[in-house]
Protein backbone atom coordinates (compact mmCIF):
# COMPACT_ATOMS: atom_id res chain seq x y z
CA UNK A 1 0.00 0.00 0.00
CA UNK A 2 1.65 3.33 -1.04
CA UNK A 3 1.22 6.18 1.31
CA UNK A 4 -0.80 8.32 -1.37
CA UNK A 5 -2.98 5.41 -1.16
CA UNK A 6 -3.43 4.71 2.22
CA UNK A 7 -6.56 6.64 2.95
CA UNK A 8 -8.20 5.63 0.34
CA UNK A 9 -7.86 2.20 0.66
CA UNK A 10 -8.69 1.96 4.10
CA UNK A 11 -12.13 3.39 3.24
CA UNK A 12 -12.69 1.12 1.18
CA UNK A 13 -11.78 -1.54 3.48
CA UNK A 14 -14.90 -0.27 5.23
CA UNK A 15 -16.88 0.13 2.09
CA UNK A 16 -16.87 -3.59 1.72
CA UNK A 17 -17.25 -4.91 4.89
CA UNK A 18 -20.15 -7.06 6.12
CA UNK A 19 -20.93 -4.53 9.30
CA UNK A 20 -19.39 -1.88 10.60
CA UNK A 21 -17.72 -3.26 13.70
CA UNK A 22 -16.21 -6.14 10.89
CA UNK A 23 -15.20 -2.99 8.90
CA UNK A 24 -14.00 -0.96 11.88
CA UNK A 25 -12.09 -3.93 12.97
CA UNK A 26 -10.63 -4.75 9.64
CA UNK A 27 -9.35 -0.94 9.21
CA UNK A 28 -7.82 -1.24 12.59
CA UNK A 29 -6.10 -4.17 12.05
CA UNK A 30 -4.24 -2.22 8.99
CA UNK A 31 -3.56 0.51 10.43
CA UNK A 32 -1.47 -1.32 14.06
CA UNK A 33 0.17 -3.59 11.11
CA UNK A 34 1.23 -0.10 9.24
CA UNK A 35 2.01 1.98 11.72
CA UNK A 36 4.82 -1.18 13.58
CA UNK A 37 2.37 -1.20 16.63
CA UNK A 38 0.85 -4.50 18.55
CA UNK A 39 -2.56 -3.37 19.32
CA UNK A 40 -5.19 -0.64 19.23
CA UNK A 41 -8.77 0.83 19.84
CA UNK A 42 -11.09 2.34 18.56
CA UNK A 43 -14.52 3.95 19.61
CA UNK A 44 -16.99 5.57 17.27
CA UNK A 45 -19.72 7.34 18.48
CA UNK A 46 -23.04 7.42 15.78
CA UNK A 47 -24.98 10.60 16.57
CA UNK A 48 -28.03 8.45 16.36
CA UNK A 49 -26.81 4.94 17.40
CA UNK A 50 -24.78 2.92 20.14
CA UNK A 51 -21.16 3.46 20.19
CA UNK A 52 -18.93 0.46 18.44
CA UNK A 53 -15.31 0.25 20.37
CA UNK A 54 -12.86 -2.07 18.55
CA UNK A 55 -10.07 -3.79 19.61
CA UNK A 56 -7.57 -5.24 18.08
CA UNK A 57 -3.95 -6.99 19.00
CA UNK A 58 -4.77 -8.10 22.84
CA UNK A 59 -5.95 -11.14 23.79
CA UNK A 60 -9.85 -11.46 24.95
CA UNK A 61 -9.36 -10.59 28.67
CA UNK A 62 -6.23 -9.93 28.66
CA UNK A 63 -4.48 -7.32 30.84
CA UNK A 64 -3.98 -5.55 27.04
CA UNK A 65 -7.23 -5.59 26.27
CA UNK A 66 -8.41 -3.73 29.37
CA UNK A 67 -5.88 -1.46 29.71
CA UNK A 68 -7.11 -0.62 25.72
CA UNK A 69 -10.70 -0.01 26.67
CA UNK A 70 -9.54 1.95 29.98
CA UNK A 71 -8.06 4.65 27.59
CA UNK A 72 -11.21 4.59 25.66
CA UNK A 73 -13.23 5.40 28.21
CA UNK A 74 -11.08 9.01 29.43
Amino acid sequence: MKIGRLFPDLLATLGHAASSEAGFARTLKQLVTLSGARAGALRVQPPDAAAIEVVVGGRRGSPLERWLHGRLDQ
